[in-house]
């Protein structure tokens, strides 16, 4: 088991967002963004935030968020969700050390085409 030393920081961040070169109405509720000269779609589906200093129940948390951010794309169509010009992205901040997520959840991140981006 892992001792995390005081003052180090236990914050989790994870968002998902939706880039697509065409509009995606099944992701319409979540509005669109587009910087001025930008001509791809980006929908931000959702970000959740959590601090927890115990090792394993932070494995169980960042589960339980990643689950709950990946079913905004369960009712996607395959298609849509691999499409050339799609991109679905996780951005996850976690603390420094080692974090797991389960052989089922990466089954599930690859069925949906999810690129993950991490960050410490």
């Amino acid at each position: 088991m892992f001792r995390r030393t005081t003052g180090v920081s236990t914050a989790v961040l994870l968002s998902l967002t939706v880039f697509s070169a065409d509009p995606i109405d099944q992701l319409a509720s979540f509005g669109t963004e587009r910087a001025a000269g930008e001509s791809e779609h980006r929908y931000s589906l959702g970000t959740i935030t959590f601090d927890q200093p115990d090792w394993n129940a932070r494995i169980d948390q960042l589960e339980s968020a990643l689950d709950t951010l990946l079913d905004f794309l369960d009712p996607l169509p395959e298609a849509v969700l691999h499409a050339e010009g799609t991109v679905v992205r996780i951005f996850m901040t976690l603390p420094r050390g080692a974090e797991t997520i389960s052989a089922r959840l990466v089954r599930r991140l690859a069925n949906l085409n999810v690129t993950l981006w991490i960050d410490t």
